[in-house]
């Protein structure tokens, strides 16, 4: 897996824009994947952010990423000390509607093909099924 590190910084979200074109470009995949990978992969970088390093500018957020067969997969792991994502509330019912919390986690969960949590929390994998672009032959190094 490829590796980038991200100061914990809000406006680090806005970088994930040209990283993302740069991945689906590297591996060739159709950009139909841009809009649904960029939320999922907004949502869990904020999380890191906000929720694991608690916006401590001293710590980081490491993402990693790399393709096996046709299954894109992402890691963001923070350096917070974690959580249990089963004692999230689920934000769709009508108790929650208007409460804070949860909703990175239930969109990430609905757009990802799958999505696991690591290492207490502190690191989630999300994974997407692609296809890829009609590369000729010849463009290919």
């Amino acid at each position: 897996m490829k590796s980038v590190k991200i100061k914990t910084c809000p406006n680090s979200i806005a970088s994930l824009d040209s990283l993302l074109k740069n991945v689906l470009e590297e591996y060739h995949i159709d950009d139909v994947y841009f809009p649904t990978i960029l939320i999922s992969l907004t949502e869990a970088l904020n999380n890191a952010i906000h929720h694991g390093n608690l916006l401590d500018k001293s710590k980081s957020i490491f993402l990693k990423y790399g393709i096996a067969g046709n299954l894109l997969t992402f890691r963001i792991k923070d350096e917070g000390s974690g959580f249990n994502e089963k004692n999230l509330e689920n934000p769709t019912i009508d108790e929650n509607l208007e409460c804070c919390g949860g909703r990175g986690v239930w969109i990430m969960r609905e757009l990802a093909h799958e999505l696991r949590y690591l290492n207490n929390g502190t690191e989630v994998e999300i994974s997407f099924k692609v296809n890829f672009k009609h590369v000729p032959s010849a463009a290919i190094h």
